[in-house]
């Protein structure tokens, strides 16, 4: 299964990850939500390890929705941490049912254990 490690904190001359083509890579995985406490207000905070990666605000939202606000920031950290997973699980189901010369039931017992467990790692149940 896909992991990622923590980068280290940023410094004045951080630049960040690439991929091999050169593009910019997101903040390493896994990322977690945590609750900060500032001296006039709270606030839910997306990060990982070293780095802060965003703030979830209630922007579009003139009442109180703390518990929608939550919920919102948790499903985008499940979502961002099981992305990998769920591509990879994908990709061996796609490769294992276009194999030539049929399925063996080790690679399907194989691609639906990977399945299983990026849909657990997603907040899903996974089997059937």
């Amino acid at each position: 299964p896909y992991s990622e490690s923590p980068s280290d904190s940023p410094s004045p001359s951080y630049s960040p990850p690439t991929s091999p083509l050169g593009s910019p890579r997101h903040t390493p995985t896994p990322w977690n939500v945590a609750r900060w406490t500032y001296p006039d207000r709270e606030a839910l905070v997306i990060q990982t390890e070293h780095d802060a990666i965003g703030e979830v605000s209630p922007l579009w939202c003139p009442d109180e929705r703390a518990e929608e606000q939550a919920a919102n920031a948790a499903l985008i950290v499940r979502a961002v941490n099981s992305h990998a997973a769920l591509v990879e699980a994908c990709q061996l189901a796609r490769q294992t049912l276009n194999a030539k010369g049929g399925i063996l039931a080790t690679e399907r017992i194989e691609a639906t254990q990977h399945l299983d467990a990026a849909l657990r790692l997603a907040g899903e149940e996974g089997g059937a």
